[in-house]
């Protein structure tokens, strides 16, 4: 049976693409990226940023902060909420949570940017807990921010626990935590890389994620 309902934000929640995106070309654009083509910047969604910059964008790792302000500024300006919720997302929430699930994010993305944004989406009401980056306390990863979610509940128990994400970090930090990942195809991720890392079904839409964890406790 599980009880413990954990959601990736980006290509998983929501269509964060918009806003990424533009602020991805902002940083090609500062540091004169030439190396990078603009038609792989799917690939920048998921990974931390000081990832991305350092291995897709070959920043060097010295300025690879002075990076992330330039990406953090333009973000924070507007750009976090140039996102679509992806269709029936609400309603896959709103069930879960009436059914009495704990329902937590559990993504790389800054903690404080997922709950400005559930804020405002007036979808904060459907969480119990919203686990994210924490860069300053290098919290970054997929797996980092997994053990914080195990750190803060120490009664879940990892068979009761289900990942939802749409990309291989999704599944490789499920696999790292020994817990079942509910893959979505939806998002921003390629299928046949979660394939090969691992997951207990793909699904593609957010009423199958409610349908999936439904009919488990039967």
């Amino acid at each position: 049976m599980k009880k413990y309902i954990l959601f990736d934000f980006d290509g998983t929640l929501f269509d964060t693409s918009p806003g990424i995106l533009n602020c991805m070309e902002d940083v090609i654009d500062y540091y004169h990226i030439t190396e990078f083509s603009l038609k792989d910047l799917h690939l920048c969604i998921g990974p931390p940023l000081s990832w991305t910059f350092e291995h897709l964008f070959k920043i060097p790792k010295e300025t690879v902060p002075e990076a992330i302000k330039v990406y953090r500024k333009q973000y924070t300006s507007g750009e976090m909420y140039n996102i679509i919720p992806f269709k029936g997302m609400e309603e896959c929430l709103r069930r879960l949570h009436e059914k009495g699930y704990f329902i937590s994010v559990c993504s790389s993305k800054p903690m404080i940017a997922c709950e400005k944004i559930l804020k405002k989406f007036q979808w904060l009401q459907y969480f119990d807990d919203v686990c994210g980056a924490i860069p300053q306390e290098q919290i970054e990863t997929k797996e980092d921010v997994l053990e914080m979610f195990f750190a803060r509940h120490k009664e879940a128990k990892k068979e009761e626990v289900i990942l939802v994400g749409d990309t291989k970090y999704d599944a490789m930090g499920a696999k790292e935590f020994d817990v079942d990942f509910l893959a979505v195809d939806y998002g921003f991720g390629s299928v046949d890389e979660m394939k090969e890392v691992g997951m207990v079904k793909l699904v593609s839409s957010p009423m199958e994620v409610y349908d999936y964890i439904e009919g488990l406790q039967s």
